[in-house]
């Protein structure tokens, strides 16, 4: 058994002045709202002030792939949560945000890192050792602390590649699910445009004429 000590690094983010937040500019700064819980990127764009525009040094600034996780529970089932920067010097993280560098990357995979921390095995662990209040927050002796049998670096890429490629694949799918949606939703709004445009021939009936609605306990299937 290996500590991840021996494995990572992790670091806080930077405590952001918030009179420099903006809704426009060029840094974007990560908060909590940039994890999905399961684990991955969320973009932020669904929120105001995003842009950071106080002076800042360009190591503060992470490169792409840099993995993060949150520090803080602001959300149940937060911690253990993880993500990759998906671009390079466009992002700075707040104070909430951990980052997280591999020690060694010739024995330690970051994909396999990635992997491991959305697992319940390193969630059930940062949980029981974060620091009792309303809110939980972990610190990097709680990750570092963590225990993991770690297989050889070739077995770490072949398990990490694989989930990525399944990961790939569920994405994949919820796009084709996500714009068949669309494509019903459009046309279901050119028929109803055609129906109120007397553009569509057809026949006037009432639900009742169409299905039985069954009610009541004896109904209830």
């Amino acid at each position: 058994m290996t500590k991840l000590k021996k494995v990572i690094s992790l670091t806080r983010g930077k405590s952001l002045d918030g009179k420099y937040y903006s809704t426009e500019g060029k840094i974007i700064r990560l908060t909590l709202a940039n994890f999905f819980e399961s684990g991955g990127f969320k973009d932020s764009n669904f929120k105001r002030d995003i842009y950071y525009t106080g002076k800042i040094e360009d190591e503060d600034l992470l490169d792409k792939g840099t993995l993060i996780t949150p520090l803080t529970e602001q959300v149940k089932g937060l911690l253990g949560s993880i993500a990759t920067v998906p671009e390079g010097k466009k992002y700075i993280p707040c104070g909430d945000i951990g980052i997280i560098k591999i020690i060694d990357s010739e024995k330690y995979y970051d994909r396999f890192i990635f992997h491991l921390f959305r697992s319940s095995y390193i969630r059930t662990q940062l949980v029981r050792g974060a620091q009792k209040s309303k809110i939980r927050h972990v610190s990097a002796d709680d990750f570092y602390n963590i225990e993991y049998d770690f297989p050889d670096i070739n077995v770490q890429i072949y398990i990490a590649d694989l989930l990525d490629n399944i990961d790939n694949k569920i994405n994949i799918n919820n796009k084709i699910n996500d714009n068949l949606e669309q494509q019903m939703k459009l046309e279901y709004n050119c028929l109803m445009v055609k129906a109120q445009t007397n553009k569509v021939m057809g026949q006037e009936l009432f639900a009742k004429d169409l299905v039985d609605v069954l009610t009541g306990k004896e109904d209830a299937n």
